[in-house]
């Protein structure tokens, strides 16, 4: 049987007062993916270990079943990959936030307003020559994100983020990077070198005077965080012989992921990698690649964009959006199916930012076992039969339900 893996980024949460106690899914209407649940297992997935908040690279390496410890190097080539760049050997990428700082050169908004527009103005005006030879080029990714490519001697990845998670309460004073050895003190000056050319470009720049006259925050500012080369990644299908994979998606970490990993990508106008996206062409997306792929992976951002802009009534909309989008890929393909969801990482409203806390999982389908869970949501999936499981182990349940997963042993 064909299978469709659901991710939503970010869905788990905690209690919300707004919902009498319950998390955005549990106040979620969402009939299918109730009867999947019921169909079959569920269970809780800590990504990487227990207790262990992971950000969306790291959360999504675990969920594709491969070890962050022998692939990642950081996010920004990541990032790189996702919006399209040519990376060469040596060079070295950031990802990064356009964001806001006042007079004093404080940071106000480390998104700047979630600006949307004209950024790939703001990306081609950074472009710059540092000297000794270093060289930067910018491209701009999804809404407030960038991602940052430096070329030349002395690179390294020794550096502290200019854009902590702890990075609240606003405003804070600009988090320049520091050297994590001596070895990388020149490279860290050449990268504050960058930032500080770039606030002054910026400062300038039209799209800001423009932003600043119709009211809204000034993209005036860049923080620059996981530093990285680019990594060797082995395809899925060289781990999975014979398994065809597909992914639909629009956000650029997720994408970049699937692409290093040798998946069929899949992402049509009116796909996004924000709280507002076309679920019917994610659907149509999914059903084409079922027609010869066996597995596919379907990624929805929205519940965790919502999680970090602390917003639990748009989260549960956006949960209440997917289920529907499942209903027409389950109605849709008219055969036999497995189908398996999950998450990255949890993103509580109440928090802003990402936690440790387990995210729950299903895998429903003709023939599998069920565990009496009535439910899919965090409170259901306790005692649901999978248990408490990591990322990379669930895939193997997930594959293992359609045959797919290699014998170990004679």
């Amino acid at each position: 049987m064909k299978i469709v893996y659901l991710i939503m980024d970010g869905l788990g949460d905690r209690p919300c007062e707004c919902f009498g106690g319950k998390t955005p899914l549990e106040a979620a209407v969402t009939p299918c993916l109730d009867e999947l649940a019921r169909n079959g297992m569920t269970g809780l997935m800590h990504l990487l270990a227990p207790g262990v908040p992971v950000g969306t690279d790291v959360g999504h390496i675990c969920l594709f079943g491969y070890d962050p410890a022998v692939i990642y190097t950081g996010r920004g080539p990541i990032e790189a990959v996702g919006v399209g760049c040519d990376m060469k050997p040596g060079e070295l990428a950031f990802r990064g936030n356009f964001a806001t700082v006042n007079e004093k050169g404080e940071v106000i908004d480390k998104r700047a307003g979630r600006i949307r527009h004209r950024t790939a103005e703001l990306a081609e005006a950074l472009c710059m020559d540092l000297g000794d030879g270093v060289t930067v080029r910018v491209k701009e990714a999804t809404e407030h994100r960038a991602a940052i490519i430096f070329s030349g001697p002395g690179l390294s990845t020794a550096l502290t983020n200019a854009y902590p998670s702890s990075l609240r309460p606003l405003p804070q004073e600009f988090p320049w990077v520091k050297a994590k050895e001596p070895a990388a003190e020149a490279f860290a000056e050449k990268v504050n070198t960058f930032m500080r050319r770039a606030q002054e470009v910026m400062a300038a720049h039209p799209v800001n005077v423009e932003r600043i006259a119709n009211g809204e925050k000034p993209a005036n500012a860049l923080l620059l965080r996981g530093p990285g080369f680019m990594p060797e990644v082995p395809s899925f299908e060289s781990r999975y012989p014979g398994l065809k994979v597909g992914l639909v998606v629009a956000q650029e970490t997720v994408l970049a992921l699937g692409k290093m990993m040798g998946m069929t990508i899949a992402c049509a106008p009116g796909m996004t990698g924000g709280m507002e996206t076309d679920f019917n062409a994610k659907a149509r997306e999914t059903l084409r690649l079922l027609k010869d792929h066996d597995l596919v992976f379907v990624h929805v951002k929205g519940p965790d964009l919502a999680g970090h802009d602390e917003l639990p009534e748009a989260k549960k909309r956006i949960i209440e959006n997917v289920d529907a989008m499942m209903a027409s890929i389950v109605n849709g393909f008219g055969e036999p199916l497995i189908v398996a969801a999950g998450a990255d990482h949890s993103t509580p409203c109440a928090f802003g930012e990402h936690s440790g806390d387990p995210v729950p999982v299903l895998l429903s389908g003709p023939g599998l076992r069920r565990d009496g869970t009535t439910e899919y949501s965090e409170s259901g999936a306790l005692l649901g039969g999978i248990g408490h499981i990591s990322g990379k182990d669930f895939l193997n349940v997930v594959l293992n339900a359609a045959y797919r997963v290699p014998k170990q042993g004679s």
